[in-house]
């Protein structure tokens, strides 16, 4: 049985995610469909790309990674297809998979380019229809196409600077702020393991924790989370609560100094 796992920023409050399902099982009565996410905010797409970096590892390989965040993003929106590390993925080309699987060049096949007089059910109809073809191994008909790069990515290990201005890419259920610090870039700068965290000019961290409870709680930290990227946590409670940090929000205030 082939296993799609769906990701998207259409909420549970009406029937969006629902329609999604039944087209794609309609289409595919084989197929076990599983949500990983409808929670993604609308049109975030590092947010998608986040939550996809984190799950599809755990899957095996040969899953197919459907993400319909951001669907309309250009004029003519196009669904595009990826092979990478035995998974395959189904997204729009808007910069969401290059991020998501942190590839600098990457090639894809265009499924589906939205015409006019195209509905939402010939997006997810295309969709399935991909999925066919990868199941009967017929996914490299698809035309060859170069993705779209997501305007906002990650700090780059080379942007050598003795401050950065740092991002909330994602916040958790645990209230747990998800910066686009990567340890790679943090060991780089940080040769004389010193540095300071500036949280939204109240307080300040200068200590990586291996975990929460290397504090006690209710206390504030700052980790590396599975996938290297520095997070703002605090132990048994939530750091975007206690600060008001919000997911691409202009009013957070984050900045980091190597010293």
């Amino acid at each position: 049985m082939a296993i799609v796992t769906l990701i998207t920023d259409f909420g549970t409050h009406d029937a969006s995610a629902g329609m999604a399902r039944g087209i794609l099982l309609s289409a595919l009565p084989d197929t076990r469909v599983i949500d990983v996410s409808h929670e993604i905010q609308p049109f975030r797409k590092d947010m998608a790309s986040y939550v996809l970096r984190s799950s599809y590892p755990h899957f095996a390989p040969g899953t197919v990674h459907l993400v319909l965040v951001d669907v309309y993003h250009d004029a003519v929106p196009r669904l595009v297809c990826v092979y990478h590390e035995g998974h395959y993925f189904i997204a729009p080309d808007n910069g969401i998979l290059p991020a998501a699987l942190v590839i600098n060049v990457p090639e894809g096949r265009l499924s589906f380019e939205l015409q006019a007089g195209n509905s939402f059910a010939d997006w997810l109809s295309a969709a399935a229809k991909c999925v066919s073809m990868i199941a009967n191994g017929s996914v490299d008909q698809l035309p060859s196409i170069h993705l779209s790069p997501m305007e906002k990515v990650e700090t780059k290990k080379d942007e050598k600077q003795a401050d950065s201005n740092v991002d909330v890419q994602y916040v958790d259920h645990f209230g747990n702020a998800v910066t686009n610090i990567h340890r790679e870039y943090f060991e780089e700068m940080n040769s004389g393991n010193r540095f300071r965290l500036d949280i939204m000019h109240v307080t300040e961290l200068n200590t990586i924790s291996g975990s929460y409870a290397d504090v006690p709680p209710g206390e504030l930290l700052c980790r590396f989370n599975r996938n290297g990227l520095l997070e703002i946590c605090v132990n048994q409670g939530s750091a975007a609560s206690l600060f008001g940090l919000r997911t691409g929000s202009k009013h957070n205030y984050l900045k980091i100094t190597f010293e």
